[in-house]
């Protein structure tokens, strides 16, 4: 965990990647296009976590899409 100024910037970085992840699969179902691949395969055990833990994703509803599809 990278700590700057006393404050873990982790949770801020999860927070910036799944934000990009959310407006790419605003355009698209999965990773590599509209069918699963191989390239979801290692983003899934992230999201599932995000979620499981009840992270906000409010922010990020298509990220919740993926998740169900």
């Amino acid at each position: 965990m990278l700590v700057l100024w006393g404050r873990s910037t982790s949770s801020n970085m999860q927070k910036v990647l799944f934000a990009g992840l959310g407006r790419h699969l605003a355009q698209s179902d999965f990773l590599a296009g509209d069918t699963l691949s191989l390239s979801d395969f290692p983003i899934g055990p992230a999201v599932h976590r995000y979620l499981r833990f009840g992270l906000e994703i409010s922010d990020i509803p298509h990220m919740r899409a993926y998740y169900d599809r």
